[in-house]
């Protein structure tokens, strides 16, 4: 009896460089903007889904600090799936949080410590 191939688990959190190649790819659909949404539907990737640890270890930050930005409209609400009511974050939603944080923080010039 044959057994089944091993599948290495997907919920580990890819490397910066393969977010940066992943969000590259995920804009050059290759239709160009006449392309109509069927066309651009056809090729997009499916989304997704991340619970409120993998949320914690994308951002390094902790559960309440997460639902406080939450409440002041400064981090993705998450959404409610099935009827167990569980919550959970649209990845792409934190990716462009990340990336909007790295913009704004490099766009900025760095503190200075005072000795």
């Amino acid at each position: 009896m044959a057994h089944p191939p091993v599948v290495a688990p997907q919920n580990r959190i890819p490397a910066d460089s393969e977010l940066t190649a992943r969000l590259a790819s995920d804009t050059d659909t290759g239709h160009g903007a006449g392309g109509s949404d069927a066309d651009r539907s056809a090729t997009r990737r499916p989304r997704r889904f991340l619970r409120l640890p993998q949320v914690q270890e994308r951002v390094a930050h902790s559960r309440a600090w997460i639902y406080r930005e939450i409440q002041h409209g400064a981090f993705p609400a998450p959404i409610v799936i099935g009827d167990n009511g569980a919550s959970v974050w649209i990845e792409d939603e934190i990716t462009a949080w990340q990336e909007a944080q790295i913009a704004s923080s490099r766009g900025r010039p760095l503190a200075r410590t005072t000795r």
